[in-house]
């Protein structure tokens, strides 16, 4: 009985966003990130995004790239259940030396639970079935490069969104908007800006209950201090909350083959603390690894493996 207390409350607090969730928002999934490398600069991306990832934390980062997958696998809690995971997977590909494409998708699956009733001739409860919860979300992003010059370039990502719980099916259509802003000849600073999930309201009951996403705004910059050395900073701002947080990151290259992450997320409401990672290259492939707060629930661990060629 405990062992299901448990679950319950695993599974509100993942469909709510594991940290605590904003008011009057749902499908909160569309904030936990995609790719382990973010998480382990304290998903301080908005202005690097240099990586297929870029469909995710920025669609303007997906210019000047050569092509690239990244898949990530997130197992959310093993101790309690085998099946809940958070998984993700981005693709991006040059259309020519201005413009470029991406395409993604993000998974959320809180497994098969049993659902209780109250049997007529021992009057006891036992199980009569089990649902699904899970969420998806499937993103085609385009970015061009508006001034060469002054490096700028702006992308779009649009999105369908994909909610199931129990026996409800819920879905809608989201859009994010982004720039990336690349100052000086070395090219050491970039400013990025994106609203992200702005789009209609998911129902899940009918149309006066209707929930608005978290369409949420994030304003960052990247400094490459050394050729080893990269910086980032995020401000992140929900539209449908007062909070307003900051994300830090660090990247360092430690050997040929082998680059350190540190940051600090803080990006909900109970959502914050310490993340690192690493990442080990391989010619075109890059496997890496993050360690990622979550709120009261502790800390996660993320894997991705990524190509580019």
């Amino acid at each position: 009985m405990q062992n299901k207390m448990w679950l319950c409350a695993i599974i509100l607090a993942v469909t709510a966003g594991i940290c605590e969730a904003r008011k009057d928002t749902a499908a909160e999934f569309l904030t936990f990130g995609v790719g382990a490398r973010a998480a382990g600069m304290g998903e301080a991306f908005v202005a690097v995004a240099d990586d297929s990832t870029a469909a995710y934390w920025n669609p303007a980062g997906l210019v000047n790239q050569c092509k690239g997958i990244n898949a990530m696998h997130n197992n959310l809690y093993p101790d309690v259940s085998d099946d809940m995971f958070y998984d993700g997977i981005t693709y991006a590909c040059p259309v020519d030396h201005d413009s470029a494409i991406g395409v993604g998708a993000a998974y959320l699956n809180l497994g098969k639970h049993p659902i209780t009733g109250l049997n007529p001739a021992t009057g006891e409860s036992e199980t009569v079935g089990n649902f699904q919860a899970s969420d998806m979300a499937v993103t085609m992003s385009y970015a061009r490069t508006l001034l060469r010059d002054s490096g700028l370039s702006a992308g779009i990502s649009m999105k369908y969104v994909s909610s199931k719980y129990y026996y409800v099916h819920a879905k809608t259509y989201a859009a994010d908007f982004g720039v990336i802003y690349r100052p000086g000849e070395t090219k050491k600073l970039r400013l990025g800006a994106v609203l992200k999930d702005w789009g209609s309201k998911i129902q899940y009951m009918d149309h006066y209950q209707a929930d608005a996403l978290p369409t949420t705004l994030k304003v960052g910059a990247a400094y490459q201090i050394t050729d080893h050395v990269l910086f980032a900073a995020d401000i992140i701002k929900p539209l449908y909350d007062k909070f307003t947080g900051v994300n830090l990151g660090v990247e360092t290259a430690l050997t040929n083959n082998l680059v350190g992450r540190v940051g600090w997320v803080n990006k909900e409401k109970g959502c914050h603390g310490l993340t690192y990672g690493a990442g080990i290259m391989f010619n075109k492939w890059q496997l890496d690894f993050a360690n990622f707060p979550t709120g009261a629930l502790g800390k996660t661990n993320r894997v991705s493996v990524g190509m580019k060629y």
